[in-house]
Order: structure tokens, then C-alpha cells, then sequence
């Protein structure tokens, strides 16, 4: 588990990540495995179909914060936090992330360092930024 920092309350997956925070790592299949998916059936099996976070940290790989469940039940995870809010981000954070989104070019922006600071994906902080999400939020 070289990939992997214990130090905090949630293991983090320092390895590689896909676009949307989910560590994961080449084990030969072409998309390769979720560390996530893996640390849960290393340590309590074959999940049903998906591996939610009870932490709401994609990076997360700590057996105790990881469930098994369906589709339905990981859709409802992301409206609901551990502390029972319905939105990870406040009002201010829509808009500081409004505010702070600097695109370079069309390929370059700083919304991975947003997205880290905010704990959400890069992918959420762009759209957020460019008006596809949260648009309810002035």
C-alpha cells in the first residue's frame, strides 16, 4: 500500500486518478481498477455493484469509510454529506470558486487546485464556473 497515506482519518490514495478524483491504478483491464473497488473487496469482499464513500472523499481508500451498495444509493450519497447537508458547497464557495476559475486556454485551467481546496472533482469546479451547475446559485 505504498499508494497510500494513513496519516489522516481517511487513507488517501496518492496514486493515480481518473478525471473525477477516484484513485485508480492499470491491473491489465482497459479501464483499469478503482482503489476504491479494490480496498473494499480486499478487505470485506465482493461488493454488490457499487463502492460508496461514507466520507464523501473520492480519494478515500479506508476499508471502515467505504460501503457496498447500489446505483440509486451512491446518486442519493452525493446530495447528502455525512453530516446530513444536502450540498457539499455553500453559496460563498459557488461563488469563490466563480470568482478565483481561471481558464489558460482551452485545455489548461487552475481547476484541479480549486478542486483539491473545495474537495470536490476538477471537472464540477469548470462547470460550476462556466454556468452548467449550481446555476440556482447567485
Amino acid at each position: 500500500m505504498s499508494n497510500v497515506d494513513t496519516s489522516g482519518d481517511c487513507w488517501t490514495w496518492t496514486g493515480a486518478k481518473n478525471g473525477s478524483g477516484y484513485g485508480t491504478f492499470q491491473d491489465g483491464s482497459p479501464k483499469g481498477t478503482g482503489a476504491h473497488r479494490w480496498s473494499y473487496s480486499m478487505f470485506n469482499g465482493e461488493p454488490d455493484k457499487v463502492v460508496r464513500h461514507s466520507c464523501g472523499n473520492r480519494s478515500c481508500v479506508k476499508p471502515t469509510h467505504l460501503l457496498s451498495g447500489t446505483q440509486s444509493q451512491n446518486m442519493q450519497d452525493k446530495f447528502h454529506d455525512r453530516s446530513g447537508n444536502t450540498q457539499k458547497l455553500s453559496p460563498e464557495d459557488v461563488q469563490e470558486i466563480r470568482d478565483r476559475f481561471v481558464r489558460y486556454s482551452q485545455r489548461r485551467s487552475n481547476a484541479h487546485e480549486l478542486a483539491a481546496e473545495f474537495g470536490v472533482g476538477h471537472k464540477y469546479v469548470a462547470m460550476i464556473a462556466e454556468g452548467k451547475r449550481l446555476t440556482y446559485v447567485r
